[in-house]
């Protein structure tokens, strides 16, 4: 194994423990943190590589189907889809992009240093979703995964024997977390500007809160299935349930991409957005079957579901907690000298993170830390 390089701390003060560049973790608690996100990233990616085989295998199937639809029906919608497939393409050509995105895709597999083997298996998925785009319709089926490919192009993880974890590959990670989780929070923010558009000038169309906004959008939905629909009171008994479900619902979206730059709160939050989608599909027929399988494969915890790679290869520490409430400090000193110290809520996060570091996640959602520094100070 190789000896990690230490990060150089800032010298905050005497009376203050030397701190990581961009964060309140020493050298040692930097490193701890960069090998938890990447071992997890490595499994994640692993996740994302075998999903990949059977998108491809789906895709090809769905454009034997699209081969089915008479010629005149293919229409792409933008110049981008024009310019790369003016036509159906012949099914030679898609089994040929087809194989040569196996070929990439099981060679990344074991060897993932080659950014140009990434950037080509990134140009013949979007070329082989391009006929599910171009029948007059542009959806949002598969943006999760393309987007997943296209940011994985900038990371670099190896096994973890190999890998050296540092500050930059932490943060490329990141930043890939943030591109896909972006996606939620766009989707967010669009609800509020078009509440807020309807609200303010008095629209009478029917908004995300109006008491039958639920069932409209079930309604749509089975209809565009050709579905039954005999359940309109399970939608209009209960108008301030969807009404409260939408604002949990807003709030996950908008705030989704903080998990990008908080590692504990990426399980929970893909856990919350996997029951969204889960609730969308049995209530209202909105499908996201390939972001779902996402949401499990690149979230998972799987330093917990398998930890000896991490437990083997950690900087380990001793921990002590004195003091309560708002004056309550926990402090992490290695066998290097480096310290990690925090106070006040951060101290009781930081402590339940080092004991149930899954279960310290949820303190990570958006307004925990607000909430919990209040209710401490209000503590006596």
């Amino acid at each position: 194994m190789r000896t990690p390089q230490p990060m150089t701390p800032l010298q905050l003060s005497a009376s203050k423990p030397a701190m990581h560049k961009d964060s309140r973790l020493s050298a040692s608690g930097g490193y701890n943190e960069y090998l938890r996100s990447s071992i997890n990233f490595y499994y994640g990616e692993c996740a994302l590589r075998l999903l990949t085989f059977v998108w491809l295998y789906w895709t090809y199937k769905k454009y034997l189907i699209l081969l089915e639809r008479p010629e005149i029906l293919f229409s792409p919608v933008n110049f981008i889809t024009r310019a790369l497939m003016p036509a159906l393409p012949a099914q030679a050509l898609v089994m040929l992009v087809t194989g040569v995105a196996i070929a990439c895709n099981a060679y990344l597999l074991f060897y993932r240093q080659s950014s140009l083997l990434k950037i080509l298996l990134m140009c013949c998925l979007y070329w082989l979703n391009l006929p599910q785009w171009s029948f007059g319709f542009l959806s949002h089926v598969n943006h999760f995964f393309l987007l997943s490919h296209l940011f994985l192009v900038f990371v670099k993880v190896e096994k973890p024997a190999r890998n050296v974890p540092d500050h930059y590959q932490h943060r490329t990670i990141n930043w890939f977390y943030t591109g896909i989780l972006a996606t939620y929070t766009m989707a967010g923010i669009w609800k509020i500007v078009a509440l807020a558009y309807k609200v303010l000038t008095s629209s009478p169309d029917a908004h995300w809160l109006h008491p039958d906004a639920a069932l409209y959008n079930a309604i749509v939905s089975h209809r565009m299935y050709d579905l039954p629909f005999a359940q309109e009171q399970l939608y209009l008994s209960a108008p301030v349930f969807w009404q409260l479900g939408f604002l949990l619902t807003l709030y996950l979206q908008t705030f989704a991409v903080a998990a990008a730059f908080r590692p504990p709160l990426r399980f929970w939050m893909a856990l919350a957005l996997l029951l969204l989608h889960i609730i969308n599909f049995v209530l209202f027929q909105i499908y996201f079957v390939v972001t779902s399988l996402l949401l499990v494969g690149l979230f998972l915890p799987y330093t917990s579901l398998y930890p000896k790679p991490y437990q083997e290869r950690k900087h380990s520490f001793r921990a002590r907690f004195s003091g309560k409430g708002k004056h309550a400090t926990y402090r992490r000193t290695y066998a290097n000298g480096d310290t990690d110290a925090f106070a006040g809520f951060a101290a009781y996060r930081e402590r339940l993170k080092d004991k149930q570091y899954e279960l310290a996640g949820l303190l990570y959602f958006p307004g925990a830390g607000t909430l919990g520094k209040a209710l401490l100070r209000l503590k006596k």
